[in-house]
């Protein structure tokens, strides 16, 4: 595994968050002070697919360590394993989850209710059970709820909010205020991105080139995704940061979902 990222800030360890983001080919793992999200410790690691254990045993090691001071531990899948549902169809999540997705672990679920929506999700079935038994207490989340829960950044009814990680990123696409798709894509080059944008902006009436683009997540403007991203989109923004400090010298957008997933369990 790759260490992309092993930040040391000013935060206390003493009754914190550790929260946990785990997506393909990624994990991202910070220890917060509980109530001002002042980071203590971030670490962010590029995996191999499949992990290999001893991998696995380092990161959770790690976690354990921070566990210690902690009050609260939170996982958070950004795999794509996962479907929105209209809040009255909940109960159908466990039949709906392993259809669409016939291999994937325990189904779980988050209340939305800002949007009237329950995200439906799974774990891969064996690191879910890991997960499960080095951290019996720990709660769960999609990274589709804090996004939903929290403002993207721009006020604006129509966008593609986009956010980044290594070799994946995730879309939320609303148009009039009402969320049209929720979605995990997997990416080699730049313009794989620019494609999969323009084809979900095109599929579900987005206005093509002027649809507002609000990015988080691994991407700055000195990136060449972000160069390629200009050339076909005349709108870039950058995701809220309000109450997000820059770490190390990253920009504040890089920490958006980490921090809105802090909010989303406070």
């Amino acid at each position: 595994m790759n260490v992309l990222f092993d930040i040391q800030g000013s935060g206390r360890a003493t009754g914190g968050l550790v929260l946990c983001e785990w997506g393909p080919g990624y994990c991202c793992t910070a220890l917060l002070e509980s109530e001002s999200h002042l980071l203590h410790r971030l670490r962010y690691w590029s995996l191999e697919e499949p992990l290999p254990q001893e991998d696995f045993d380092a990161i959770t090691e790690g976690l354990r360590q921070w566990s210690a001071h902690a009050a609260r531990v939170v996982f958070c899948s950004a795999f794509p394993e996962a479907v929105l549902l209209p809040q009255r169809y909940a109960a159908d999540a466990s039949g709906v989850v392993p259809q669409l997705f016939p291999h994937s672990g325990r189904v779980q679920q988050d209340r939305i209710g800002e949007w009237q929506l329950t995200a439906a999700y799974a774990f891969p079935p064996a690191l879910d059970a890991r997960l499960r038994a080095a951290f019996p207490e720990a709660e769960y989340y999609h990274a589709f709820t804090p996004a939903l829960r929290n403002p993207s950044g721009i006020d604006v009814p129509t966008q593609l909010q986009v956010h980044f990680a290594p070799k994946q990123f995730r879309v939320l696409a609303r148009k009039d205020g009402f969320l049209q798709l929720a979605q995990v894509y997997r990416y080699d080059a730049p313009l794989d991105v620019v494609y999969y944008l323009l084809r979900i902006a095109a599929e579900t009436g987005l206005p093509g080139r002027d649809t507002p683009l609000v990015l988080s997540g691994l991407v700055d403007e000195e990136s060449a995704l972000y160069r390629e991203l200009y050339q076909y989109f005349s709108s870039i923004h950058f995701g809220a940061t309000e109450g997000i400090t820059a770490e190390d010298g990253r920009p504040a957008h890089f920490f958006t979902s980490l921090h809105n997933l802090a909010k989303c369990v406070s």
